[in-house]
């Protein structure tokens, strides 16, 4: 399983120590062939390594339990990802699949999204049974609520874009004013203007210099940089607290965007 979760250079093996009445077993670790000291691993593991050699030797206890032992235990991991690359995060869910029917329940603890993002990629055409919830606060305490998976398998552009969306139709009332320009800047005329970022060779480095270069109508462009000159921190807007001059303003940008009469 070490090798699985991406440590391919290292071999695994038995020591044995016979020097006393009963044999004294341990870990013999190679690289590439050479045998390391065991006070020179630290300096030949990497992070990720050390985290899959750990889930590796976890694993291994869970499978040397008799079957009806096993069928019964609760596996619990809490953020078993961290450090790892997105190639090792695929093996391990690859693990994870093989193992679920063995044993009574997996629970895993992350704060790692694009874990979860992957986990739901991967799993989305299995019978696999899984719930997902979320820890959220309030002003008074903590709780769990469960979500839905297609949360997770969204893109930041979608994410941010519901959110928004959201506010305006009063869905949520958690203010977005500070999600607006970064939304504009950031995601929509990235993923919308790719072709004419990448024909034009747009200078992408400031709001501003995007607008110019994307576009060539001069009353289209007006527009744009109105949006951005309203989206600027020391704009009214977004020195004040009321909802709704930023519901309003949010409202009329969105229209405005997906109206696709400026692209005609």
């Amino acid at each position: 399983m070490f090798k699985k979760l991406g440590s391919k250079n290292f071999t695994l093996e038995k020591a044995t120590d016979n020097t006393g009445h009963l044999p004294v077993y341990s870990l013999k670790v190679k690289f590439h062939d050479v045998e390391i000291p065991n006070n020179q691993l630290k300096n030949v593991f990497s992070e990720s390594d050390k985290r899959a050699l750990a889930l590796a030797i976890f694993w291994a206890k869970i499978n040397l339990k008799e079957e009806k032992e096993k069928i019964k235990t609760v596996i619990i991991l809490d953020d078993p990802m961290t450090s790892f690359d997105d190639n090792r995060v695929t093996n391990f869910i690859n693990i994870f699949k093989e193992s679920i029917n063995q044993v009574s329940q997996i629970i895993i603890l992350t704060h790692y999204p694009p874990f979860i993002k992957r986990y739901c990629e991967i799993t989305k055409d299995t019978s696999i049974k899984t719930k997902y919830l979320k820890i959220n606060q309030n002003n008074e305490t903590s709780f769990l609520s469960e979500i839905d998976a297609k949360e997770f398998m969204m893109s930041d552009y979608e994410n941010v874009f519901i959110k928004i969306y959201g506010f305006i139709n009063k869905v949520h009332s958690k203010c977005i004013k500070q999600e607006l320009r970064p939304f504009l800047e950031k995601l929509y005329l990235p993923t919308v203007f790719i072709k004419q970022i990448q024909d034009k060779n747009v200078d992408c480095s400031s709001l501003e210099n995007m607008i110019d270069g994307i576009f060539d109508d001069e009353k289209i462009k007006a527009k744009f940089h109105e949006f951005r000159n309203t989206l600027n921190p020391d704009s009214h807007l977004f020195t004040s607290n009321n909802d709704e001059d930023v519901r309003g303003f949010a409202s009329d940008m969105m229209e405005y965007l997906y109206s696709l009469n400026f692209i005609e």
